[in-house]
């Protein structure tokens, strides 16, 4: 239905006539500013039926509150939660470490890797951090038949993995410098290295992976994840040069988890922060119940892990040998451990 009314509403000056589609009760209500009769009794119901579904939402919303807080109350700790097949751990510390990408020589002087404790040697004395080697921030570095690459840990599906994780990194970044040699071109020499972000606190982060003692094993700086009281606290679960702590995870199904360092995630080459700089790496998850051995060996181990020949010739290994409690391998720091299973 179509009205046509004289529209006042801007006075005068905003005499319009107007035409509007509705009802005949907003037409009703527009010329006569009341209701229409009958509207009345309708209105009231429209206010009883509005006060019982507003009941209704506050009874629900009630109920769906104390619902929760029953859940969260009646939740385990995650510690009760995950039942470890077995605990796995791995030492490992981060140290800086030049990074050669490829054979043209675009290369990174300034890198940063996770390693296994056993695989760094004390720059002064030549030592494994492992065999008497002294852990000092700037003065490390990876043993010489160690090549720096990306971290990877294997584990099985219903492991635990506790990572206890040092950090010795320089105290300032961007600690190593190319020779200035200009001698032949007379031009000085002075490009400013800024790959490393200035911040040097470093963690464990496994992305995907279970927490298993509380937030700070998720190896960040988001929330409540204190270390502890005082100035440490400042770096959440992160831990500065010097410092170490553990994180552990649990395995709660197979895949591959990235491993990253949360204490810096943004700047640096590409803007990633720690990641462009080498400190990456990951968790491999392997069946419940698999056997995992290394994926490649020298002529070294095989000579070790052979205990005799086939009838033709072929060696008889033996995946489960470890290394001789003699020297060269105790001051390697491998005296042991196993030669070819992980």
């Amino acid at each position: 239905m179509v009205f046509m009314y004289m529209d006042y509403s801007d006075g005068l000056h905003g005499l319009r006539l107007s035409m509007r589609k509705g009802s005949w009760r907003s037409f009703y209500r527009m010329l006569f500013r009341v209701d229409p009769p009958g509207d009345i009794e309708l209105q009231k119901n429209r206010r009883d039926r509005t006060m019982k579904n507003r009941t209704r939402t506050i009874l629900l919303t009630a109920a769906l509150i104390g619902a929760f807080i029953a859940g969260v109350v009646s939740v385990p700790s995650a510690a009760q939660a995950f039942t470890c097949e077995r605990d796995v751990t791995a030492n490992l510390v981060v140290i800086d470490q030049p990074l050669m990408y490829n054979r043209i020589g675009a290369a990174n002087i300034n890198g940063m890797i996770f390693a296994l404790r056993r695989d760094v040697i004390n720059t002064n004395s030549l030592l494994p951090l492992t065999a008497g080697g002294a852990a000092v921030p700037g003065q490390v570095e990876l043993r010489p038949d160690r090549r720096p690459r990306p971290l990877a840990l294997r584990i099985r599906k219903g492991d635990c993995l506790t990572v206890h994780l040092e950090n010795l990194l320089t105290p300032l970044a961007n600690p190593l410098h190319p020779p200035l040699d200009t001698a032949v071109t007379g031009v000085e020499f002075n490009v400013e290295l800024d790959d490393q972000p200035k911040d040097r606190a470093v963690g464990f982060h496994a992305a995907g992976m279970q927490l298993v003692d509380d937030i700070n094993d998720d190896g960040s700086m988001v929330g409540n994840n204190h270390l502890a009281p005082g100035a440490s606290a400042a770096n959440g679960s992160l831990i500065g040069p010097g410092q170490s702590r553990s994180y552990k995870v649990y395995a709660e199904k197979e895949g591959v988890f990235l491993v990253t360092s949360e204490g810096v995630t943004i700047g640096s080459d590409a803007n990633e922060g720690h990641i462009s700089n080498g400190l990456f790496g990951q968790v491999i998850v392997e069946p419940a119940g698999a056997r995992i051995y290394r994926g490649q060996v020298h002529e070294e181990e095989m000579r070790l892990a052979t205990t005799g020949t086939t009838a033709d010739g072929h060696p008889v290994l033996d995946y489960e040998a470890l290394y001789p409690g003699v020297q060269p391998w105790i001051s390697e720091g491998k005296a042991g451990l196993p030669v070819l299973n992980m």
